[in-house]
Formats: structure tokens, sequence, C-alpha cells
């Protein structure tokens, strides 16, 4: 099999059955959603609905899908991606939720260091060698029950700017977390999803 050409985005049909999807769901139980949040300059975390609408859960992470998605993120960093990663930002990954008119604007996925040391006599915060960043972002699309929706990404000064993803049940997504990408909103039903993060070494 020849190495596929390296690409920021790639695209997995991991043709889960219906009933490890259920089971997923099942196991999530719909959780203590949570509007979710946004970081921002100030380091904090804070509702910003015009920016980020959705709601939001962090999965079990002692769950068989834990395994089977980080199988495919091995498999596909050796493929196309070869970064120097190690686990999931926080060992965790997100259940979401967009309902009618939720949505996320135009973001990356990129988090610098949060600075953790202070420095003495200066109030000011520095990283610490052991942090890390993200470096490989994912998605694996729940169901394809919903209108609008769409996940896409830009790519300034390229001859196709604009990726529109397709809607398809099972399909994972994974893609360079500095990647500026959106979900558009959500016109009829509810779309479900699983997301994570990548992180490794800060780049060099």
């Amino acid at each position: 099999m020849n190495k596929p050409q390296t690409s920021p985005v790639s695209i997995i049909q991991t043709k889960l059955p219906q009933s490890q999807i259920d089971d997923i769901i099942t196991t999530l139980n719909r959780p203590q959603l949570k509007r979710a949040s946004v970081m921002g300059g100030d380091l904090k975390w804070t509702e910003h609905l015009r920016h980020r609408n959705v709601d939001t859960a962090s999965c079990p992470a002692n769950h068989w899908y834990q395994g089977m998605l980080w199988y495919y993120v091995m498999r596909m960093n050796h493929w196309n991606f070869q970064y120097d990663i190690d686990s999931f930002d926080a060992d965790s990954i997100e259940y979401l939720e967009y309902g009618p008119g939720q949505h996320y604007t135009w973001h990356t996925d990129m988090i610098y260091p949060i600075m953790t040391q202070e420095v003495p006599h200066m109030g000011m915060m520095q990283p610490t060698a052991e942090e890390k960043v993200r470096k490989i972002s994912f998605t694996l699309l729940l169901n394809d029950e919903y209108t609008g929706g769409e996940v896409q990404f830009y790519f300034p000064g390229c001859r196709n700017k604009l990726i529109t993803l397709p809607r398809e049940k099972g399909m994972l997504v994974l893609f360079d977390s500095r990647v500026v990408h959106r979900v558009r909103p959500v016109k009829e039903g509810l779309r479900k999803s699983m997301v994570g993060w990548v992180v490794g070494p800060r780049w060099r």
C-alpha cells in the first residue's frame, strides 16, 4: 500500500454499526449537558454564544470508544500527519449536541500552553517545560438525521479555499488543530457528535 499524500484533513468512514453507535449514546445516557465555553485572551473559559453555541459533556475515559478512537488517531498519524503526539487533551473526549440555531463560528483548536509558573516579583506567568499543545483534532459524527450543521474548513491562499464535509453517520474527521474551521447553524433536528484533541510536546 502506498503512503497517502500528506493532508491537513483526513476522513475515515468507520462504518460503525448502529448497535455500537447506540451503545455509545446509551453509555453517555444523555449526560448532564452544559453550554460550551471558549477561552478568551485572558486565558479564562467563558460562554460566548455568538461564537460558540453548543451543549457539551465530558465522556467517560474508561469506555471502549476511547480505544477505538485512539486506534484511528495513531493509524492516521502514522500515514498522514507524523506528529509527535502522546495522549488525548486532558485525557478526555467531549460529546456535543447542536440543536436548531446552534453553531460554532470560524476558529482553530490550537491552544497555546497555559502559563502555570509564576515569575517571582514580576506578577507574570511563564510556561513550564512539561506543557503540551493540541496537534490533531477529530470529530466522530454519531447521526445524520438533521439539516444544516455542516463542518467547513477554510484554507486561505488555496484554489479551493472552502471545503464542506459530507454529512455521514460514522464519519471520523481528523485534522491539524491549526486549521480554521466552523460548524454552520443546524436548521432542523439534533446533530450528535464526539470531538477530541490530541496533544504532544510543543512545536519546535
